[in-house]
């Protein structure tokens, strides 16, 4: 019985052992980035929101002019329209940029020898390294490899 015992402490203190290296050594490889962060300093960031807001006030113009005389479901309709070509716009100026980003996070992530990068406050348990302030370096063209 006591042999029992001793076997199913050891047993236990190996199988605890063996997932607390593996999760350290998994912890070591993940990396966290604040997108909103990255986002506001890409080089882009300030045109590109000048741009789209210039571009919804040429919307909202055309918009009042067209709706002068249109019936409630025509300006519906045509609010519809509009509301759908600022989203294109939208997307098609900050996609260039996220795709940027995802770039420079994977030349630090792979600078680092990171296995993972999630989005800040992602990581619920567990230890990881912000990378942040590094792909900003890389953005800015001042990190060095």
């Amino acid at each position: 019985m006591r042999l029992k015992n001793i076997i199913a402490v050891l047993s236990f203190v190996a199988a605890t052992s063996l997932t607390a290296g593996i999760s350290s050594a998994w912890a070591a490889g993940l990396g966290t980035v604040n997108m909103g962060y990255l986002e506001q300093r890409h080089p882009s960031y300030q045109q590109s929101v000048a741009t789209y807001k210039s571009y919804a006030v040429k919307c909202q113009e055309a918009f009042s002019q067209q709706a002068k005389g249109k019936s409630e479901q025509e300006r519906k309709q045509l609010q519809r329209y509009y509301q759908k070509q600022l989203e294109e716009e939208r997307l098609t100026l900050f996609t260039r940029i996220d795709e940027d980003i995802q770039l420079k996070i994977k030349q630090v992530k792979d600078a680092k020898n990171l296995d993972y990068v999630v989005l800040q406050g992602s990581v619920v348990f567990g230890t990881s390294v912000d990378i942040t302030k590094d792909v900003a370096a890389v953005m800015a063209g001042s990190y060095k490899f």
